[in-house]
């Protein structure tokens, strides 16, 4: 319900996309966040110091 009602405010108030981010070593919120539509679009990197 939470992700529906951001997708609807983002459609209502003209912007163009959704970002969300997901961890790489978390394969089930992957398939999750896929399930409802979402595409994987770049893979970043960081280090943590």
């Amino acid at each position: 319900m939470l992700y529906r009602h951001i997708y609807e405010y983002a459609k209502r108030e003209g912007f163009y996309n959704i970002t969300l981010n997901v961890w790489s070593l978390n394969p089930g919120a992957e398939k999750f966040y896929e399930s409802m539509g979402l595409k994987p679009q770049k893979v970043c990197m960081e280090a943590i110091i």
